[in-house]
């Protein structure tokens, strides 16, 4: 879950090598997130599909950036009241919005842009549980993976999975739990209708669980398939979770945004969708540098989950990096989840380091309007993720997907 509301923003930029830079402030009325682009030499017309939470009562805005010096035709589906098709004209370095559908389209939420290259995500906004940020995608696949869900009382946890192709689709649904790994009943070849979106919650097919992941499958076709978890426990805790699966597991990831709140928890979630046992490590990469030192060959079993608390290495109010690498080869997938009070951050720009990670508070520049942010490396690799705090008064879950490394 990103964080909500209009706090401050801040861009966490973690250099692998190489140096950076901040272009294409563009004003926009949605929470600022990073957004996945289009490769250079992408074609003049491409897709991007949306899983949308329809029917749980949040609403959610589904926004298109031209990243380019030109013109973009875009047209969407499953937006508005009807969910009808719509068109506009982007101009250059602009973005622009429309309302998802509140309720099942008769088509997948979903954008197609003519021209040159766009970036398009999905935002949710509520005063009750926060906001959350979902990439959109390009690629429909055969696989999605979620180290985090969750069934126990005020958890709630929807699949969305989407159908753009005129066939029908089939999933399977892996529950990946303590005690291994099942095919709940009813979740088996569960059918997609062409041209559709499909809900699942959770809690209809899987026991109170406090914690599992999910693999999804299609058995059929291809789909798109994202994980929304709506977070309201007895203990105070409350949040949102909105993104779209890993399409494979890895034996290295990077998550760049760790924060360990000074009251809370932060842990990173470690899913083991294989049939043998995974030894974890992880490594953090701090902006002053002394980096604390990392678990070392935690075992996750095979086609189960497994929690590292990060709050018991790293003390509370660091603001780091955490690699975790798979030191046996056994391919896992990686996110961050953090419990506790949300803060802002009055950060200027930093200097950021080869091996190090830093912090630009974009506060400053927006002028109390949220945005879309371009980061360009300028040499080498960089790995980006946006953070936007809650007023201190909020305590909700932040839950973060890894980037795979190799």
């Amino acid at each position: 879950m990103r964080r909500a509301e209009l706090g401050f923003a801040l861009l966490v930029v973690l250099v692998m090598a190489g140096a950076w830079t901040l272009d294409g402030l563009v004003p926009s009325r949605s929470i600022a997130t990073p957004v996945a682009v289009s490769a250079p030499g992408a074609p003049l017309s491409e897709a991007w599909y949306c899983p949308a939470p329809t029917a749980q009562g949040l609403g959610s805005t589904l926004w298109t950036a031209n990243l380019g010096a030109q013109p973009v035709h875009v047209r969407r589906s499953g937006t508005g009241a009807s969910g009808a098709q719509s068109e506009a004209d982007l101009g250059p370095d602009s973005s622009n919005s429309a309302p998802a559908a509140a309720t099942a389209p008769e088509g997948p939420t979903a954008v197609e842009a003519f021209g040159q290259a766009t970036g398009s995500y999905l935002s949710v906004l509520t005063p009750s549980a926060g906001a959350a940020s979902s990439r959109c995608s390009q690629q429909p696949g055969t696989r999605w993976i979620f180290p985090i869900a969750s069934t126990a009382p005020g958890y709630d946890t929807y699949l969305a999975v989407t159908n753009p192709f005129q066939e029908e689709a089939q999933i399977t649904v892996r529950v990946l739990g303590a005690k291994g790994d099942q095919i709940p009943s009813g979740l088996n070849n569960v059918d997609v209708p062409q041209l559709s979106q499909t809900t699942l919650f959770l809690g209809d097919f899987y026991p109170a669980t406090a914690s599992v992941g999910l693999d999804v499958t299609a058995t059929r076709g291809r789909v798109v398939v994202g994980r929304l978890m709506k977070v309201s426990s007895r203990e105070g805790v409350r949040g949102l979770t909105l993104d779209v699966g890993a399409t494979a597991p890895s034996t290295r990831w990077l998550v760049p945004g760790g924060d360990v709140p000074a009251q809370g928890e932060e842990d990173v979630v470690v899913a083991n969708p294989s049939d043998h046992e995974a030894l974890i490590s992880t490594a953090y990469q701090t902006e002053s540098g002394g980096a604390p030192a990392g678990a070392q060959d935690v075992p996750v079993p095979a086609g189960s989950q497994a929690t590292l608390k990060i709050s018991d290495q790293v003390p509370g109010g660091t603001r780091h990096a955490t690699v975790v690498s798979s030191t046996n080869g056994v391919p896992v997938v990686v996110e961050r989840l953090t419990v506790g009070p949300q803060n802002a951050y009055p950060l200027a720009g930093v200097e950021v380091t080869p091996g190090q990670r830093g912090s630009v508070d974009l506060t400053q520049y927006l002028n109390g309007q949220p945005a879309m942010v371009l980061v360009e490396a300028t040499g080498g690799k960089v790995a980006v993720e946006n953070d936007l705090a809650l007023p201190a008064t909020y305590r909700q879950t932040v839950e973060t997907a890894g980037i795979p490394l190799g």
